[in-house]
């Protein structure tokens, strides 16, 4: 709310849509509130992104590409314990969008509402996760989530990009409350791990070494993860995700780093 480019300033220039979703601790389905104007002006937004505290939350703002302002097309999407949200665009998504909806599985066509791409390739996401998983409404490993959103970005470039000039912008962030996993293509992506120094230093009771330390190893348990388009704050020490990178963290709160087409870790050595 009050950082330096916290999403009610980036607002103004992204003024089409918001959405807020966050877990509770009883692993019901997360709560989302959405609307469909600006952030910056509307009470709703300024409410519950003073109200909301959870252990995970999920909040993005919208600049209209494909579909009309409407609530409908407002990120993030939700099915069951996953919500979903896409920063880009699906290149002439108009001449692609039929052979788009045909890698829905039909037990997912009821999840794709509004106009836009973006809840065509949650869809695809959720249609593929399906297919890694007997049952994608329970605990799901952190690696199958990444592949299933690698596949997810896989389909709709094989559709879109072979004859387009510029390709589909497929940033994704997805996640069910107990992992929160992202991938780049097309659009900035970055994370964080700890700050260069905590303003909460003295008043957190979660506060301890890693808060501070230098950026975490994959593997290593981190205190708390950020994952944002552009940086959010000063204080934050951010960390940019490579072109086709895949970062988050699982339900241990360790932190995860893959490569488009590479499922196994990266090493320290060729971390970003």
């Amino acid at each position: 709310m009050r950082e330096n480019n916290a999403l009610q300033v980036q607002s103004r220039e992204h003024p089409d849509g918001w959405g807020i979703g966050w877990w509770g601790d009883d692993g019901a389905a997360p709560q989302l509130v959405r609307g469909a104007g600006a952030a910056y002006a509307e009470e709703a937004f300024t409410r519950h992104a003073e109200m909301v505290s959870s252990h995970a939350v999920l909040a993005h703002i919208r600049k209209a590409s494909v579909g009309p302002v409407t609530l409908d097309n407002a990120h993030p999407f939700r099915w069951g314990s996953w919500l979903f949200a896409h920063n880009g665009t699906v290149t002439d998504f108009a001449r692609h969008q039929a052979r788009i909806e045909q890698e829905i599985d039909a037990a997912f066509a009821h999840v794709v509402i509004g106009d836009t791409d973006s809840a065509r390739c949650f869809g695809i996401f959720l249609s593929r996760l399906a297919r890694l998983t007997p049952d994608p409404t329970s605990d799901v490993p952190l690696a199958t989530a990444a592949r299933a959103l690698a596949e997810t970005v896989r389909t709709v470039s094989a559709i879109t990009d072979p004859d387009a000039a510029v390709p589909s912008a497929t940033t994704f962030l997805v996640g069910n409350g107990s992992l929160m996993l992202a991938i780049r293509r097309g659009r900035t992506l970055w994370y964080s791990t700890h700050k260069t120094r905590c303003p909460e230093r003295g008043t957190c009771a979660r506060f301890g070494p890693t808060c501070e330390a230098p950026p975490a190893a994959p593997g290593t348990e981190v205190n708390h993860m950020l994952i944002a388009s552009e940086r959010v704050s000063l204080e934050d020490a951010w960390i940019e995700v490579p072109v086709d990178g895949i970062v988050g963290v699982d339900a241990q709160m360790r932190l995860h780093r893959f490569q488009l087409g590479n499922w196994q870790k990266r090493s320290d050595s060729s971390a970003a």
